[in-house]
This record gives structure tokens, C-alpha cells and sequence, in this order.
């Protein structure tokens, strides 16, 4: 059908385009994305990453009264997981282009009962990526909607930066509730959502690495 050979179109054309350059990231904007899931559902993205070999960057640029406005505070949601070291290099990018004037703000909201465990996963790991000197964790613990509550902090930010969610083995790939939302929401805002590129491979390793992790946090230091 018409629709097959378009979809097939779109992922072979970027396929080969980033096989050509040997690109490290794509990057896509926003509205294209929405696009495609229009048009041909999540699957063609799925499909996308799955064959380009390389890291994926989804960018909406918000409209600020037809001015460019200058990008002076970045707000980073973060939690560790398979993205996040992704997203840390990307800010570290960002603070070498644009300078000390760069104030980023790294927000932490408390999930579960493995809260501890997550913060202490997240603030080792802004610690070995060179953070948390002039960048703590900001640990925030909401009754709302976590969502919710991020759009509304984003407001007082020019440029927001996420990671998505975990991938899962067999399904769709998708970027998470909190960075879809952001996307969708965050009309004031430079927002940008990173998807580190992951081998097939590493979707059977990562539950032991994972598990790994765990054990460490918790009996390591015993």
C-alpha cells in the first residue's frame, strides 16, 4: 500500500543518511515526530531507532513572542537510567558552548518505596560525570502529578532538558509519560529529550546489570 512504501521511505531515507555521515546523533524536531505518529502510529518510530545506529535528540523550540530569547536557566529532570548519561553529556555540551552564565537546575522527584535507592543511583552517578559541585540535586518530594509538576517549575526556564524512559524488550519504543508531556506542554521553553541508542544485546544484559546495581547499593558498603 501507499502507506507501507511511505513508511518504509522515511525510515530507509534516515537510515541511510545517518550510514552516509556516520552521524553520532540525529536529530529530529518535535513536529516531525508528531507527525509520524499521525500518520503511521509509533511503530515507524520504533523502527527508526531501532535500525539507525546512532543517539536520538527530539527538539521543540518554544515560542517566546517572535524573539530569540537567550537560554540563561535549564531545568533537568533526572533520574539514573539507560539515558541519562546521554543527557549529562548533552549538558556538559551546553556548558561549554554557552558559558558560566548557564544556570541548571537538576530536579529529582521521590517515586516509591526504592526513593533512597534511586537518589543515591542518581547523585553517584551527576558525581562521576563531574556534577553536583555547583549543580546539587534538587529532591523534591509532590502530591501532585509529577507531569504536572515539572511543566509548572519549567515555566520559570528557557530550556528544559529529559532523558527517556527505559526501553522495554518487545515493544514500542516510546519516551516516557513525563518527557511526551513535556514536549507536548512546554510551549515557552527550549525542550529537548535524548534516546541513547541501545544494541540489541543490551536489552538482555541490562536486568542483570541492573540487578548488579541494586545488590551493590544495598550491601556494598556493608
Amino acid at each position: 500500500s501507499f502507506e507501507e512504501m511511505s513508511r518504509f521511505g522515511y525510515v530507509q531515507i534516515i537510515r541511510e543518511l545517518v550510514e552516509k555521515m556516520d552521524a553520532d546523533v540525529l536529530i529530529l524536531p518535535f513536529e516531525q515526530i508528531e507527525f509520524l505518529r499521525r500518520g503511521f502510529g509509533w511503530s515507524t518510530l520504533t523502527r527508526l531507532l531501532r535500525q539507525t545506529r546512532c543517539h536520538l535528540m527530539v527538539v521543540k523550540t518554544g515560542a517566546v513572542s517572535g524573539e530569540r530569547k537567550s537560554l540563561e536557566n535549564c531545568l533537568v529532570p533526572f533520574i539514573s537510567n539507560p539515558h541519562s548519561g546521554l543527557l549529562l553529556d548533552t549538558v556538559h555540551a551546553l556548558k561549554e558552548y554557552i558559558g558560566s552564565s548557564l544556570n541548571i537546575r537538576f530536579l529529582h522527584i521521590k517515586e516509591d518505596a526504592r526513593t533512597h535507592e534511586k537518589i543515591a543511583k542518581a547523585q553517584n552517578e551527576l558525581l562521576e560525570r563531574g556534577f553536583c559541585n555547583d549543580e546539587p540535586l534538587d529532591v523534591v518530594e509532590v502530591s501532585e502529578d509529577r507531569s504536572r509538576y515539572i511543566n509548572t517549575e519549567a515555566k520559570e526556564y528557557n530550556l528544559v532538558l529529559l532523558s527517556a524512559s527505559r526501553d522495554h524488550w518487545f515493544r514500542e519504543m516510546k519516551f516516557g509519560d513525563i518527557a511526551e508531556n513535556a514536549l507536548r506542554n512546554l510551549d515557552q521553553t527550549m525542550t529537548i529529550v535524548v534516546h541513547r541508542h541501545q544494541e540489541s544485546w543490551h536489552l538482555i544484559v541490562s536486568p542483570f546489570v541492573r540487578l548488579y546495581h541494586r545488590l551493590y547499593l544495598n550491601y556494598g558498603n556493608t
